[in-house]
């Protein structure tokens, strides 16, 4: 029986940056047609600001330029600094989550996030300290000093959630976008895990596994 639902909580809960955001970036910084994508920068930011104490990207921009072949100039840094900064204020919900997050918590069941993030996560959940509440324990890569590119994330909560609440590991499901980074450590530490598509196909996964 399920006693704890985890959440991812980018792409899962909530979303910022798309493609499109980080091919605008590419653009002004004159970088040639398949240089930046998405997973590239989002992989540079596991290695350093999710998993450095302060969360924050821009004091790791130099080094993300140097990598890129660039030279870190007074201009370039402040092109990344306004594009930060823009996706941290476009962060916003994935539709329909909210609502199943609520249901579960009528439902009884204790809630987490695991995150590998930088510091936009914790400024949005601060701005919506209602919806922050609704979770029992949240897990950010870069206040917890490790990311997901193992299973130390997860067996920390597994770890809390046996001293707090007594729950096993095989009484915990993990809901979350990405097959190698959520759904395939989950699986190795926990009961289960739930690839995340969209609000449907997840309500659906929810209900067979008699959850909702």
């Amino acid at each position: 029986m399920v006693r704890l639902v985890i959440f991812d909580f980018w792409n899962t809960l909530a979303k910022n940056a798309d493609g499109r955001s980080i091919e605008a970036l590419r653009r002004k910084l004159c970088l040639p047609k398949g240089r930046l994508s998405r997973t590239r920068y989002w992989d540079f930011m596991a290695r350093t600001s999710m998993v450095h104490p302060s969360g924050d990207p821009k004091r790791f921009f130099p080094r993300f330029l140097r990598t890129m072949g660039l030279a870190p100039s007074g201009e370039r840094l402040e092109t990344l600094c306004r594009f930060y900064d823009h996706i941290d204020r476009r962060t916003t919900y994935i539709a329909g989550m909210p609502a199943i997050v609520r249901q579960l918590k009528r439902r009884g069941y204790r809630l987490a996030i695991i995150s590998e993030t930088e510091n936009s996560c914790r400024s949005f959940l601060d701005r919506n300290p209602r919806f922050a509440s609704l979770f029992d324990v949240i897990l950010l890569s870069f206040e917890q000093g490790m990311n997901k590119r193992g299973d130390g994330l997860y067996r920390r909560m597994a770890s809390i959630a046996r001293r707090r609440w007594g729950i096993g590991p095989q009484e915990i499901v993990m809901i979350g976008d990405s097959p190698r980074h959520d759904i395939a450590p989950a699986r190795k530490v926990f009961g289960g895990a739930i690839r995340f598509r969209n609000t449907r196909a997840l309500r659906q996964a929810l209900r067979r596994k008699g959850i909702l």
